[in-house]
């Protein structure tokens, strides 16, 4: 897989490294929000396959671009489910338009400090 770094605001990111796991993220990891509401043509993703009943998604989708390492949050009914991208290479050819991508997630609940917390996102 190959990876392309540039961030959500256009500006380019610094280019992801390399290590003995493939590439490692070098900034600090981004969250890219496609649940509910944020779904829309240009920004929108298809599950083709789903692992483990639904720890490890392989996705296919269009916005932009993102790097390993990064979050995702993708529509569960009214919520959002986050995964973190295991594996991402965008997609060229004659007949793709240029942001669009193909990625493996990895479910990756979100962590809280206290209880309270928790219930204030609800």
């Amino acid at each position: 897989m190959s990876v392309r770094a540039s961030s959500v605001d256009g500006m380019d990111a610094p280019t992801p490294s390399t290590g003995p796991q493939g590439p490692v993220v070098t900034r600090e990891p981004r969250t890219h929000d496609f649940g509910p509401g944020s779904r829309a043509w240009g920004h929108d993703y298809t599950i083709t396959k789903v692992i483990d009943g639904g720890r490890r998604l392989h996705v296919t989708g269009w916005g932009p671009s993102m790097e390993v390492g990064d979050f995702i949050l993708l529509a569960n009914g009214a919520r959002a489910s986050r995964y973190r991208i295991a594996e991402y290479e965008p997609v060229m050819g004659v007949f793709v338009v240029d942001d669009m991508w193909r990625a493996v997630l990895d479910f990756a609940p979100r962590q809280y400090a206290t209880q309270q917390e928790k219930d204030a996102t609800r």
